[in-house]
C-alpha cells in the first residue's frame, strides 16, 4: 500500500465523505510519516534489514627523521599577511619523496586526529582540511593543513616537530542507522565478527590509550564511542534570476527548465571513494576524485562541483529551509545565446561559513582598511546542494541544442518527459572560496542524483574499534534504517505489506488528537496495539520485556586481554 492507499484508507475512516482540502493532504501527510517513524522505533522487526558498509583507515606516522610539520612560516606567500597564522601547519618534505607520508588532498583526512609530541608531551588536535597550495619556491613543499584548535606556539614554539601521527579516532555509521544487528569485518574474502565491548569497558582496559602504545592490527571489538552532530544552518539559500552575464551564464542545459526550490547543508570530510554515490552527474563527463588543490578559474565549474558530489560526506548537517520557488523558461528570441533575460540562469547565493568560523581572506572593512587578521578558506566544512523540481517546461526545448530526432515514432520530439517528485535530489556542492564568492549558479548542466534523497541528519553514532586497524578493511554493518519520509503519493513504506494496519491506526490516533476526540483517539490506539499485538506473532515475540526469552547463542569468545575482570561476552541474534 502507498502513500495513498494510506491516506485514504484514513479519510474513509475518520469521516463518510471526507474534504480532502490541500491542508488536510499535507496534515494527514505528516501524521502518517510521524507514525511510520514512531514504528520504526516500537517494532524495527517489521521493517527489512540493510547491510551498510565503512572502510577502516590505518594510523599515519613519519618514517623519515625529514619528514616534519611546523606552523607555516611569516614570509610564506601563500598567507594572506605576513602573520603566523596557528590555525595552519605545512608539510616541510616535498610531495612524492621515497618513504615520506602521503597527504591526500581528497578530503578523507578531513576530520581525523593528529598527535604531535612536544618535549614528551603529546597534543591532540583535529584536523580540519588537508589541502595543496601552488608550488612555493620550487622545493615541492605544497601541502598545508588547518587544524580545530589554534596552536600555542608562544609555549610550543613553531616546529618542526617531527613526532607525530594522524589517525581516526572513531568511525561512525551512517546517520540513518537506528538498529545494529551485526558488524563483520570483511577479510581475505571471509567475514569475521566483531564482538561488542560496553564503552565502560574498553576505559577500563585502555583500548583508548595513545595509539603508538596500543596494539594494531586486524579489529576483532567494537565498542560505543560520543555521538556527533553538526549545526544546522538556519537560513534560506537566496535565488536571483542571474541577468548579470547574459552571454555565458544562462540555462544550457540537458535539464530541462521550469520550476526549482533549493535548501542545503554544512559538511566535514569524505567518507570511503569506494561506496560513493552512484549516479552520474555531468553530461559531460563522469565521476572524479576530486581533489582540494589551490586552482584558478574553477569557481563555476560545473564538472568540479559535480563531480565533489560522488563521495559521502563523512559528517553532514540537517538541511536548511526551503528558498523561494524560481522558475527558468526557454524561448526562442535570444535561444541560448542569453539576448533574451527570460533565459538567464538561477544564481544560488548560501552564507560565507567560512567566514562565520574565521576562515576567511583578504578584504577590506570599514574606510577600506585592510583586515587585521586574514585567513585562509579552509575550514573543512563545505556546503551541499539539493534541488526539487516543481514543474519541467519542455517548451522549445530544442533551443538547448540538443540534436533533433530524425526517426521519430509518435510524430513529436522524444525524450520530454521527465518526473517532478516532490523530494529533494543531491545535485552538487561547493566550496565558499574567493573564487565563487558563496554563490553557484545552476545553468542545468548538473543532473540530480535521483538515487541519494534529502535526509533529516541527527548526527552520527561513533565507535572504537581494538585493536587500531593496521590497513584499510570493510566493515558490513547489518542494521535496521531510519525510514525516508513518505512525500510522493506513489511512495512506499519499508515494512512488511501487513504492517501498513498498525501505520494507518497509529496516524488516526494523531488525526483524533489533533480533533479533540479522547475517547475516537483512544478506540484508535486500541487498534493500533491490537495490530501490533498481531504483527508481534507473526515477526516478533509475544512475551513482555520482564520475561527471559531463550534464544539461541551465536558466538562465546572470552577477552583477548586477561588484566582486569575482562569476561565472556555473548551476543544473541
Amino acid at each position: 500500500m502507498n502513500l495513498k492507499g494510506i491516506r485514504d484508507a484514513i479519510f474513509a475512516q475518520a469521516d463518510w465523505a471526507p474534504t480532502q482540502s490541500p491542508e488536510a493532504l499535507v496534515r494527514v501527510n505528516r501524521y502518517i510519516n510521524r507514525a511510520y517513524n514512531q514504528i520504526s522505533l516500537e517494532a524495527p522487526f517489521l521493517f527489512f534489514e540493510a547491510i551498510l558498509k565503512f572502510a577502516t583507515q590505518p594510523d599515519a606516522a613519519p618514517t623519515l627523521a625529514t619528514d616534519t610539520i611546523s606552523i607555516i612560516t611569516a614570509t610564506d606567500t601563500s598567507l594572506p599577511t605576513t602573520s603566523r597564522n596557528p590555525w595552519v601547519f605545512q608539510v616541510n618534505l616535498a610531495t612524492g619523496t621515497t618513504g615520506a607520508v602521503v597527504w591526500p588532498t581528497d578530503r578523507s583526512w578531513d576530520g581525523r586526529m593528529i598527535e604531535i609530541e612536544v618535549n614528551g608531551v603529546t597534543y591532540r588536535n583535529r584536523i580540519r582540511a588537508v589541502w595543496k597550495v601552488n608550488v612555493i619556491g620550487g622545493d615541492g613543499v605544497d601541502r598545508r593543513f588547518t587544524v580545530e584548535k589554534p596552536w600555542d606556539y608562544a609555549k610550543l614554539g613553531y616546529g618542526p616537530y617531527a613526532k607525530w601521527r594522524v589517525y581516526t579516532e572513531a568511525y561512525y555509521l551512517p546517520d540513518d542507522v537506528i538498529s545494529v544487528k551485526s558488524a563483520r569485518l570483511f577479510l581475505g574474502g571471509e567475514n569475521w565478527p566483531l564482538k561488542v565491548a560496553s564503552q565502560g569497558e574498553a576505559e577500563d582496559l585502555s583500548f583508548m590509550d595513545k595509539r603508538d602504545v596500543t596494539s594494531h592490527g586486524t579489529p576483532r571489538t567494537m565498542y560505543r564511542r560520543p555521538h556527533f552532530q553538526m549545526p544546522a544552518p538556519t537560513g534560506a539559500a537566496v535565488l536571483t534570476p542571474n541577468r548579470t552575464f547574459p552571454g555565458s551564464l544562462v540555462w544550457h542545459g540537458p535539464e530541462p527548465p521550469g520550476q526549482f526550490q533549493y535548501v542545503f547543508t554544512y559538511c566535514w570530510g569524505k567518507r570511503d571513494m569506494q561506496f560513493r554515490n552512484p549516479n552520474g552527474a555531468y553530461w559531460g563527463g563522469y565521476a572524479e576524485d576530486v581533489l582540494n588543490e589551490e586552482t584558478t578559474g574553477t569557481g563555476f565549474s560545473p564538472t568540479t562541483n559535480a563531480s565533489h558530489r560522488m563521495r559521502e560526506p563523512l559528517w553532514e548537517s540537517a538541511p536548511s529551509p526551503a528558498s523561494s520557488a524560481e522558475a527558468v523558461a526557454i524561448t526562442l528570441t535570444g535561444g541560448p545565446s542569453g539576448e533574451d533575460p527570460a533565459a538567464a540562469a538561477i544564481d544560488v547565493s548560501f552564507p560565507n561559513i567560512d567566514y562565520m568560523q574565521g576562515f576567511f581572506t583578504t578584504g577590506t572593512k570599514h574606510a577600506a582598511t585592510a583586515f587585521d587578521r586574514s585567513n585562509v578558506p579552509q575550514s573543512g566544512w563545505y556546503i551541499r546542494i539539493y534541488r526539487k523540481r516543481i514543474t519541467a517546461d519542455f517548451t522549445n526545448y530544442s533551443a538547448l541544442g540538443a540534436a533533433a530526432n530524425t526517426q521519430r515514432i509518435h510524430g513529436a520530439a522524444d525524450l520530454k518527459n521527465i518526473e517532478s517528485p516532490s523530494a529533494y535530489y543531491l545535485l552538487t556542492e561547493l566550496n565558499i572560496d574567493e573564487l565563487n564568492d558563496g554563490n553557484w549558479i545552476d545553468r542545468g548542466e548538473v543532473i540530480p542524483d535521483y538515487s541519494r534523497r534529502l535526509r533529516d541528519v541527527h548526527g552520527y553514532q561513533g565507535i572504537g574499534l581494538y585493536p587500531y586497524p593496521g590497513k584499510r578493511y570493510e566493515v558490513d554493518v547489518r542494521c535496521v534504517r531510519r525510514p525516508q519520509e513518505l512525500e510522493d503519493d506513489q511512495d512506499v513504506p519499508l515494512v512488511h505489506a501487513e504492517a501498513c494496519e498498525a501505520i494507518i491506526a497509529r496516524a488516526l490516533v494523531y488525526l483524533r488528537e489533533s480533533e479533540g476526540t479522547t475517547d475516537l483517539a483512544m478506540a484508535a490506539m486500541a487498534q493500533y496495539e491490537r495490530a501490533m499485538s498481531n504483527l508481534t506473532k507473526r515477526y516478533g515475540s509475544l512475551l513482555p520485556s520482564s520475561r527471559l526469552v531463550n534464544r539461541k547463542m551465536t558466538r562465546a569468545r572470552p577477552g583477548r586481554r586477561r588484566h582486569g575482570n575482562y569476561r565472556r561476552w555473548y551476543t544473541l541474534e
